[in-house]
C-alpha cells in the first residue's frame, strides 16, 4: 500500500518536487563539474526524500561532426543503492536502438517539442533497466536507471516529467 501511495504522489503532481539533495561532499564535486560545461546543468527533481546525489562528475560525449564535448553526470542512490545516472551534454544524442528484452518507452513532456524516448525492460543480465533521452534548451539529457520495487517505471516517468517541469 505504501508503494501505491508513493506512485500516486509521484504522478498526480499534488506534492511539490524539489532538487535531489547532495550526499556529504558532493556539493563541491557539483560546483567543479558545473563549471566545466558551457550551460547551466539541471539537477533532477523528485518527490522521494530518500534519493541522494552521491557523485557529480564530467566526462566526454561524442560531438556532431567529430570530436568530443563535455558531459556532466550525477549518480543518484536511494538508501545507499545506486538507482540512476542523470547526464547532460550540449551534443545532440540520437536514440539508436532498443536492446533485446526491452520495449520502447515514449514519455510526453509538458512544453517540450519532442517527447523523451528510450526503453524499459529486462537486460541480458536479468536486471530491470530503463533509459530515457530528451532534448531542450540545446541540451541533451539522459537518465539510465536500474528499476526495483523502490524505483519503478512509474517513478522514472514522474521524475523525468517533474525535472522538465521544474526547469
Amino acid at each position: 500500500m505504501i508503494a501505491a501511495i508513493a506512485i500516486a504522489c509521484g504522478s498526480t503532481g499534488s506534492a511539490p518536487c524539489s532538487p535531489i539533495q547532495f550526499a556529504e561532499g558532493v556539493d563541491a564535486q557539483w560546483a567543479r563539474a558545473a563549471s566545466a560545461v558551457d550551460f547551466e546543468p539541471t539537477r533532477p527533481c523528485a518527490r522521494d526524500g530518500h534519493l541522494r546525489v552521491t557523485a557529480a562528475f564530467v566526462d566526454t560525449a561524442p560531438a556532431e561532426g567529430g570530436g568530443f564535448t563535455a558531459r556532466i553526470s550525477q549518480t543518484v542512490a536511494r538508501d545507499g543503492e545506486q538507482v540512476f545516472v542523470f547526464s547532460q551534454t550540449r551534443a545532440p544524442v540520437s536514440f539508436r536502438a532498443i536492446p533485446d528484452g526491452t520495449r520502447s518507452l515514449v514519455v510526453a513532456l509538458a512544453g517540450a517539442a519532442e517527447p523523451a524516448r528510450g526503453f524499459v525492460g529486462t537486460s541480458s543480465s536479468g536486471s530491470a533497466i530503463a533509459y530515457l533521452r530528451w532534448r531542450g534548451d540545446n541540451v541533451t539529457r539522459e537518465l539510465a536507471a536500474t528499476l526495483r520495487p523502490a524505483f519503478t517505471e512509474a517513478d522514472l516517468v514522474a521524475l523525468v516529467r517533474d525535472t522538465v517541469a521544474a526547469r
